[in-house]
């Protein structure tokens, strides 16, 4: 009688599938659990993002309605000279002319432009020497150089007299001291993603983003009051505690460490080599990694297309000048109109997106980092879709229909960038939202450069529906970032390389 075969008997009668991938997936998951250090690392992480959003949001529309002003003021004193206390407050409705316009768009372009190349050039330096220095630190250097452009921008604005209003622009350069915007977003997630487990990464990421909108929201209706009452520079000044607050916030983070700290040096020799040679050995470290994730196809296939999700932020930030030109409105009604939008988005982000996900996993078998590609490729399809409705809208109503299909694509974001550190070792992460950063700052220098000149442009013709023209831009800039992440091997999805 045959002996029973051991192997057959043993073997599973289904081979590798789905399942199994989702078993692994588990497994890699059970890795890393959440922890004490994880759940405050995540809540500080989310309160940093918080406060930052809220004192930007205050920043930004303040700085709109300045520069507005400083324009309206210098138009004013050049066709009709007056006593200089005559133009110190011009009403809104008066600087809404073609030529102001024009003006300010050509400006909100440079300034932005400016701020995003900063960040481009000084990115990668401050990312490829966090792991030497901290993140801790890095972030907080970057929110004092944050803090001395907001003081520029007080300085210029105020004692308009003494300074041109184009100066303005001038103050991005002091966010040389820290990087930038980019590398500072990147270094709190960054530290969120090294402490929070991998199955739970793009859901955070989501909450992460529903909790800086909803700050938005309540940013927004406080900057809206404030401009009301011809406030102007209240919501600038307020700046200044809520950044303090962020560093506080950012002396309870505790970052994880990612790998083995270096060897301390075994003689007095190496001693006296002192900080230089630590400071080579990290960026010849980091410079290993940065070659070796740039050889991989499908990193370089979504870091691709991390410029175009940013194209988020400077559309969004035309919306505040064109809304008032295209529909006769406000600052301050543009303002609350945009709110829509953010209460739109955070519904997408606490409600839709976390049962969609559960759908993909549970139901579908599909594991999470295929899901977040699902996510961010039809992200970048509703984008381009709500763009071309706005484009072409004669209406408020129109046009907010508009950002409620566009409103869809805010998913893409976090999708990419859970995806991203899927696709990664551990301990390249830090590295990896370096390169995120710079690719934010080619998006965003590129995007507000390209889109504000557009808008200016088209704010020259008569016809109001050639207003749309950024929009058209933005539509074909999705549609490029959607085939971008078709390039994605799905093979790569079901690897373990972040165990």
């Amino acid at each position: 009688m045959p002996a029973p075969d051991d192997g057959l008997e043993s073997s599973p009668l289904i081979r590798a599938s789905d399942e199994d991938t989702e078993s692994r997936e588990q497994q890699k998951a059970n890795t890393f659990k959440w922890g004490k250090v994880a759940i405050q690392n995540a809540v500080l992480a989310a309160t940093f993002l918080v406060l930052y959003a809220f004192a930007d949001i205050l920043r930004y529309i303040s700085t709109v309605r300045l520069v507005e002003l400083g324009i309206c003021r210098e138009h004013f004193l050049q066709s009709d000279p007056q006593s200089e206390d005559y133009y110190g407050n011009i009403p809104e409705h008066l600087c809404k002319l073609p030529s102001i316009q024009q003006r300010l768009a050509h400006l909100r372009g440079y300034l932005a432009a400016l701020e995003a190349i900063v960040g481009l050039v000084f990115t990668l330096p401050y990312g490829l020497l966090v792991d030497l220095f901290g993140e801790r630190l890095v972030a907080g250097i970057n929110v004092i150089g944050y803090l001395l452009s907001c003081a520029w921008i007080i300085v210029v604005c105020y004692c308009w007299q003494f300074f041109p209003i184009w100066s303005v622009v001038l103050a991005p350069l002091f966010r040389i001291i820290g990087g930038g915007s980019p590398i500072l977003s990147s270094i709190i997630y960054s530290i969120a993603a090294k402490s929070i487990p991998d199955s739970s990464r793009s859901l955070c990421f989501f909450f992460f983003m529903a909790a800086q909108l909803l700050t938005e929201i309540i940013s927004i209706m406080v900057a809206a009051q404030l401009l009301d009452h011809d406030l102007l520079f209240t919501p600038m000044i307020i700046n200044f505690p809520v950044s303090l607050l962020c560093l506080a916030t950012l002396s309870f983070i505790r970052p994880c460490a990612t790998h083995p700290a270096a060897p301390l040096p075994r003689d007095g020799y190496e001693s006296e080599r002192g900080s230089a040679t630590k400071v080579l050995g990290s960026i010849r470290g980091s410079s290993h990694i940065l070659s070796e994730l740039l050889q991989d196809r499908n990193v370089v296939a979504l870091l691709a297309t991390v410029p175009v999700a940013k194209l988020v932020n400077p559309v969004t930030e035309l919306m505040l000048q064109y809304i008032p030109k295209k529909f006769d409105l406000s600052l301050a009604s543009a303002s609350r109109a945009l709110s829509i939008q953010v209460v739109e988005s955070l519904i997408l982000l606490i409600v839709i997106l976390p049962i969609l996900k559960k759908i993909f996993e549970v139901r579908l078998h599909i594991v999470s980092a295929k899901a977040d590609l699902f996510i961010a490729q039809y992200g970048f399809l509703f984008m381009s879709g709500g763009c071309i409705i706005m484009a072409l809208s004669q209406s408020l109503a129109a046009f907010i229909s508009g950002l409620l299909v566009f409103t869809f694509g805010c998913s893409t974001r976090p999708a990419l960038q859970s995806l991203l550190t899927d696709l990664v070792k551990r301990e390249h992460i830090s590295v990896l939202y370096a390169i995120i950063a710079v690719c934010d700052g080619v998006g965003s220098a590129a995007g507000a450069f390209i889109l504000n000149r557009s808008f200016a442009i088209a704010i020259g013709w008569d016809n109001k529906l050639y207003l749309g023209l950024p929009f058209i831009i933005g539509m074909a800039c999705y549609i490029l970032g959607f085939v971008g992440s078709m390039f994605v091997g799905r093979d790569a999805l079901l690897s373990n390389r972040n165990s």
